[in-house]
């Protein structure tokens, strides 16, 4: 049975839900009951009294699936819409588990021999105590340590089943790479046969009438260069070769090209010998065949490493997957309601043209033979019709890819029980992934798309591919998208959650609904901190601020789970996915928003009803924007004026002037041409109305939106207007409108946010405290409802609309009617016997920076500080105490008289109390978290970079390159409780 999230559950405005954060204690612990986790967050004593409540609240509880999605159809329907049984509210305050952030979980070869199947638990059982939603297993690296077990050996293959058991029993979701390395899909059992694969050819001139009687030489000329993984002593591999055909042309001839071309295959030896009476003439006698293009994945360890699959081909991942079969059983070996996972991720194996079945496939494809038209593939443009012949080869190597790559993938997995996703052709995954990358020194430099980076260096982010998968992805009918997120070529140190809020929220608003860190490197045991490390973004449990990071990890799943409700809302679709996708997301007007899909989709998935393009999975869009050439298929322009005809709205720019390649040629020609001049009409831009829709062309998507009166979906009018702006989605789930707005400046703004919505009553929802709440006041319009709004620096919140409300007036906002200003000493505690003092008295709140101490000033870890404080009875009589912490760097957890009232990541550190606060004697206790970053600095100022032994840095450890962007110079960051510290009381 799933297990019910209950934290959270009872979070209401102003509420404590102590009962919720008790009973996901207990269900936490019972999970990892028997295992040695150890420095788990502070635990309680589990009474016995205690699980029978929780089992009777268990059975009260509303049942939350804890897959993505629970039920058959949709668990293998190409990504469509989950059934999270969850209704909205109870979902969005305890969202499903797998909904938590996933980890890229990185087994790095150098240190191997450490891993055990108790790291291993330990590992999962803190991701599930902290509500992580699932792994990504990606092992990694060249030379192996020489005691670890070798990839897909029996005692590795015990270590992958054993956590996949351990995933399964703790309801977390699992994923594992294709291959050793990240890239792609390869292994030492791909032979050449099955490898990727490019055409080349060799050319030798003929003068006839003559009788050739020689050699042709073995072909080496290609299009595609050698790939950059070979090294020296691979080529002789790399250079197996195969022949496919041996043609003579007169090149002399411009049309000799197909009808000229002599088939010599059958005369040619098999030792490249030829015998020819050639005919007068000027003859190239062309020697046509593959060879492969050597790619191997990587970074892998030798047992792993071996030639890439082909890609274009069907044998190849039959070959492959025969090659990983012990990994399939343990995926197929899942429980009820949870899937696994395989995948491909970015794809770094290099070009390919070509596979052995390429002749079959082409001709079956497209109804005529290739072999005449192979002296165009190798330069020899002798046809009128060469460039239609390149544009039917150019959709054969797309189509093929798809087709005999991720999607057979995806099919040979489905019929095990096992989905896919993936970042290589990610459209015919079951949940395709883009990725984006987060600042670090060296990345502003030296990092993929570093002008996109901002000048704030904690905010600088490279969105590179997932810019565009959530508009790919929702354009193929997917509704769970993945981001890779936070990569990096370094250890981002001092990158708090808060910091890396706006870059995930950028994401969120892009489409991503399934964030994915990078990373969490496997930690082997807790003795040492931060133990090993690799680039990228460090989230695991030996982070400093790792027992408050459920805070911040319970902001992504409720965002998730309102972003994957319902569909997407996109007003525009562009049919052919153009490759300035990234041009148009920069020029796309604000105010709504556009997906991606190819013609296929359009011709056989696209109906039209009451004006809106619509495809199956819900997506209903209110402008088509064509993306075509001088050429287009006649199915293709065919649906777009049966399209148009009934209903839809369509605007294109060119016209075109032929068909696309060969296929139907030369007829296909005037079936375009009769089509294209129904639809288009003289001019630079205009509009035709031609059946129950209009085809427009020559306006841009906003003008041609304002032309058919499509209102903005959503607009910010700013108080004060900034650069950074206001971001959004919107989705639909049934009758409720659901939308995400997000601030994007380092400051507080307040804005008249308008909403595409009438008749509903808006209500604000936070995915940070779960509270929810109406609207203070709202406006209504003909068409839209207004609603102020004001956003901390950073914020986000969800607009949500869902029951029927009348305009309301502004009322006056609530009011501090008194406060107490918490002042003198605390005590504070430094828990980890990290080197600071176990027990100290600040007189007054100061940075650990600031404080004489030098064991403190470069102090990393938590600290607790406490106070006894007497709260006034008046303070308390008809109002709503809230404390407010002024400054923390960076996470805290808020106790009062023992009850935990929330952990804060991110200002402003207020919090409403509840009755948690008592009139008269109260006990605060604050556990504050900072970064890792000021005992690296600290070390390196007290002993040099290579100084730091275990004898002079106890329990700690600089494993691997972590530390490189820092130095004894580098600036330590303000750290712990700065304040000032009162709490107030709100009318």
């Amino acid at each position: 049975m799933a297990i019910a999230r209950l934290k959270g559950i009872n979070l209401k405005k102003g509420v404590v839900g102590a009962t919720g954060l008790i009973g996901s204690a207990i269900v936490r612990g019972l999970l990892c009951q028997g295992h040695d986790v150890r420095e788990s967050a502070a635990r309680q004593p589990v009474s016995l009294c205690w699980i029978v409540v929780l089992a009777c609240m268990s059975l009260l509880a509303t049942t939350v699936q804890a897959s993505e999605p629970s039920n058959p159809d949709a668990r293998f329907g190409g990504g469509r819409v989950a059934d999270m049984t969850a209704g909205l509210e109870s979902g969005f305050h305890a969202p499903p588990i797998q909904l938590g952030p996933w980890v890229y979980w990185r087994w790095p070869w150098s240190y191997a021999q450490l891993i055990t199947e108790q790291g291993i638990t330990d590992d999962l059982c803190a991701m599930r105590e902290q509500e992580m939603g699932g792994v990504l297993i990606d092992t990694v690296g060249h030379i192996p340590h020489p005691e670890a077990a070798p990839y897909m050996s029996d005692a590795w293959l015990t270590l992958i089943a054993h956590a996949h058991r351990e995933t399964q029993r703790l309801g977390l979701g699992f994923y594992i790479h294709a291959s050793d390395g990240w890239a792609n899909a390869g292994g030492p059992w791909i032979t050449p046969e099955d490898a990727m694969k490019v055409f080349t050819f060799s050319k030798v001139q003929v003068k006839g009438p003559v009788v050739f009687d020689g050699s042709l030489p073995q072909p080496d000329a290609s299009p595609v260069k050698q790939h950059q993984n070979i090294e020296d002593n691979e080529k002789p591999q790399e250079e197996y070769y195969r022949d496919v055909a041996v043609l003579a042309y007169d090149c002399s001839n411009p049309n000799a090209v197909p009808t000229g071309v002599i088939n010599l295959t059958d005369q040619m030896s098999a030792d490249g010998l030829l015998q020819w009476q050639a005919p007068a003439g000027d003859w190239t006698i062309l020697r046509f065949g593959w060879k492969i293009t050597g790619a191997r994945n990587a970074p892998a360890t030798p047992a792993g490493t071996g030639l890439e699959c082909d890609k274009l081909g069907r044998r190849g991942m039959d070959a492959h997957l025969k090659g990983i079969e012990p990994i399939l059983r343990i995926l197929e070996d899942s429980a009820e309601g949870l899937s696994s996972f395989i995948g491909i991720d970015s794809w770094e194996a290099g070009d390919h043209n070509w596979t052995q079945s390429m002749p079959e496939e082409f001709k079956a494809a497209k109804g005529y033979d290739l072999i005449p038209w192979l002296p165009v593939l190798a330069g020899d443009l002798l046809s009128p019709e060469s460039s239609r012949f390149l544009a039917d080869f150019d959709d054969m190597i797309q189509e093929m890819v798809r087709s005999n790559y991720i999607g057979y993938l995806t099919e040979r997995m489905h019929e095990r029980g096992i989905r896919t996703q993936c970042q290589s052709v990610p459209e015919y995954a079951d949940i395709p992934c883009g990725e984006y990358w987060a600042e670090s020194p060296s990345e502003k430099v030296h990092g993929p798309h570093a002008d996109l980076f901002k000048e704030d260096p904690l905010r600088a982010f490279a969105m590179t591919t997932a810019i565009g998968i959530g508009p790919l992805g929702r354009g193929w009918g997917k509704n769970v998208i993945g981001a890779e997120s936070f990569t990096s070529r370094c250890q981002n140190w001092e990158r708090t959650p808060f910091a890396l809020k706006s870059g995930l929220d950028w994401a969120l608003c892009s489409g991503v609904n399934k964030t994915i860190f990078h990373l969490y490197a496997i930690q082997p045991d807790s003795n040492l901190k931060p133990h090993y490390m690799e680039h990228g973004t460090g989230v695991n449990r030996n982070l400093t601020w790792w027992n408050q990071g459920h805070a911040w990890f319970d902001y992504i799943a409720r965002a998730q789970f309102m972003l994957r409700r319902g569909t997407h809302v996109s007003d525009v679709c562009y049919i052919g996915i153009p490759n300035s996708w990234r041009k148009i997301h920069d020029q796309f007007p604000a105010p709504y928003r556009y997906d991606f899909a190819p013609w296929s989709r359009l011709v056989r998935d696209m109906s039209v009803k009451d004006g809106l393009s619509i495809f199956p999975e819900g997506a209903a869009y209110k402008l088509i924007v064509v993306e075509n050439g001088a050429d287009i298929g006649v199915q293709e322009i065919q649906k777009v004026e049966q399209v148009v005809k009934d209903g839809a709205a369509v605007l294109a720019q060119q016209k075109p002037r032929q068909g696309r390649g060969l296929v139907g040629f030369p007829e296909c020609d005037a079936a375009v041409t009769e089509i294209a001049n129904t639809l288009w009409g003289r001019g630079r831009k205009g509009e035709r109305r031609i059946g129950e829709g209009r085809f427009l062309w020559g306006y841009t998507p906003q003008e041609a939106l304002e032309l058919i009166g499509i209102e903005p979906d959503f607009s910010g009018a700013l108080a004060e207007p900034n650069e950074s702006g206001i971001d959004w989605v919107h989705r639909r789930d049934g009758d409720t409108d659901i939308y995400f707005v997000v601030n994007r400046a380092g400051h507080a703004v307040t804005l008249d946010a308008t909403f595409r919505v009438t008749g509903k009553a808006p209500e604000l929802w936070d995915p940070d405290s779960a509270e929810t709440q109406f609207a203070d006041s709202f406006s209504a319009g003909p068409q839209s409802t207004t609603v102020p709004l004001r956003l901390e620096a950073y914020a986000s919140v969800f607009i949500v609309f869902r029951g029927p409300g009348e305009p309301v007036t502004a009322k006056n906002p609530p009011t501090a009617r008194q406060a107490l200003d918490i002042t003198g000493p605390w005590e504070v505690a430094f828990l980890d016997g990290m080197g600071a003092p176990a027990s100290i008295q600040f007189t007054e709140l100061v940075s650990w920076t600031d404080r004489p101490e030098v064991d403190i000033q470069y102090y990393s870890g938590q600290a607790t500080y406490t106070k006894t404080i007497h709260v006034p009875a008046e303070l308390m009589e008809g109002a709503d105490p809230v404390l407010d912490l002024g400054d923390v760097r960076d996470l805290v957890a808020v106790n009062v008289n023992g009850r935990h009232v929330r952990t804060l990541w991110k200002p402003p550190y207020r919090v409403a109390l509840g009755d948690a606060l008592k009139p008269g004697r109260n006990e605060i206790e604050l556990t504050v978290a900072n970064t890792w970053i000021n005992r690296f600095i600290g070390d390196f100022r007290r002993h040099g970079r290579s100084g730091v032994t275990p004898e002079n840095a106890p329990r700690y450890t600089l494993e691997g390159a972590s530390t490189q962007d820092y130095n004894e110079n580098t600036p330590i960051l303000e750290s712990g409780l700065l304040g000032p510290v009162r709490i107030y009381a709100k009318e």
